[in-house]
């Protein structure tokens, strides 16, 4: 039997929702799973049917792009009803299980098909959709808009037959709405240790970068509010007064970026913070090699308390010392003096005293290094991490 998939963003999109997808999809068709993965009209591409790693990629689209496919409730509307339509056109009878992830629209179809065809139904969450659009400006925490997006997910998770989660802080939040915990799974996020390993450093793009020679912090993802980059700005202008030979590489994008860059540039540290901007997936591992310790600073959030990044998990791979907020997404993955470093949630002072600890014991820091990669290879990999889908496809009566 096939399972269907249906996704939000898909491989060649560089994004942690669209990587995500593509290490589970891949991973799956590893272990032998025929799968057919969709992608919402909300992710566009020129190429709308091809196969990529073992892997049949469909992706919709709008058939006209008009200002109905961008009014609310219009758009929904519209988005599921193309999603639908494409996937009743491409169907086939030998498929056995609706696997829909994040968003809840993705959720609200793979319901509707598992009830036409009478297949079993999983559906996973990644993210709180409310709390995203909160963090994006929007709607508010508790407004009609968000008690709507809210109600809605939780209608689909009553249809499902069964729930995965990236993180324990979101079983819990499933768990107080009154779902059961048995009827809710745990995947989390995870990498592909393989293709993520430690790396001799890039001294030609150091050198391009004015890098050599210099102690280097890093950030490596999109420029979300919640990320809290204009802390490790903050954070920037002190350390580097007290060490010269520090700096800071942000690589990513993101609609943050120009307010980040003027921050920057008002407290007087453009040369000491360097933002290259997005950078090819191919190239990525280039940047994690010139970085000597990666800094995660998110705020507190609910979407930031209750799910967990992937980031962290790629500088682990790579044997790179990460440095991150307490908050709760990142404690699921980070022990303090462990497999990488804490420090007090939004306290800029204590970042700056974590980065000058980092800095003055790189040296002395190895241990952690190799202990945050075997904790990688051995509980989140994503050929392990999957074989988990397996267990809750026999659980659904579908063999694969």
């Amino acid at each position: 039997m096939k399972v269907l998939q249906i996704f939000d963003q898909t491989t060649p999109l560089v994004s942690g929702y669209s990587m995500r997808s593509r290490y589970i999809s891949e991973s799956l068709s590893r272990l032998g799973v025929d799968l057919l993965a969709f992608s919402s009209p909300n992710f566009s591409y020129k190429q709308n049917d091809e196969l990529i790693n073992g892997v049949r990629y469909i992706r919709t689209n709008y058939k006209q792009n008009n200002i109905f496919n961008k009014l609310p409730i219009l758009k929904e509307y519209k988005t599921v009803a193309t999603l639908k339509n494409a996937i009743a056109k491409a169907w086939d009878n030998n498929v056995g299980l609706i696997d829909a992830h994040s968003s809840p629209l993705n959720g609200v179809v793979g319901a509707q098909l598992a009830k036409q065809y009478r297949l079993p139904f999983l559906y996973e969450i990644r993210a709180l959709w409310e709390d995203a659009a909160v963090d994006q400006g929007k709607t508010k925490e508790g407004d009609l808009r968000y008690l709507a997006t809210r109600w809605l997910e939780t209608s689909i998770i009553n249809k499902a037959n069964k729930v995965t989660v990236i993180c324990e802080g979101l079983k819990n939040d499933l768990i107080g709405r009154g779902v059961p915990a048995s009827k809710i799974d745990v995947i989390p996020n995870g990498v592909n240790s393989d293709e993520f390993q430690p790396l001799e450093k890039d001294h030609n793009l150091a050198k391009e970068l004015n890098l050599e020679g210099c102690i280097v912090f890093g950030y490596i993802g999109t420029f979300f509010v919640f990320e809290g980059l204009d802390l490790l700005i903050r954070a920037a202008k002190t350390a580097t007064s007290r060490n010269k030979d520090l700096r800071f590489l942000i690589v990513g994008g993101g609609y943050h970026e120009a307010t980040l860059k003027k921050m920057a540039k008002d407290l007087g540290v453009e040369d000491k913070v360097i933002f290259v901007g997005r950078v090819k997936h191919e190239d990525i591992k280039r940047y994690y090699s010139i970085i000597d310790a990666f800094v995660y600073p998110r705020i507190s959030k609910r979407i930031t308390e209750l799910v967990t990044p992937l980031k962290p998990l790629e500088s682990m791979a790579m044997e790179k010392i990460v440095l991150g907020s307490n908050v709760g997404g990142i404690k699921e993955l980070v022990t303090d003096n462990f497999n990488g470093f804490l420090f007090e949630k939004e306290n800029v002072d204590d970042l700056v005293d974590k980065i000058a600890y980092i800095s003055s014991h790189l040296s002395s820091l190895d241990a952690m290094r190799r202990t945050a990669r075997k904790y990688v290879v051995e509980e989140r990999n994503w050929l392990t991490i999957c074989q988990k889908y397996l267990s809750i496809y026999k659980e659904l009566g579908v063999t694969v």
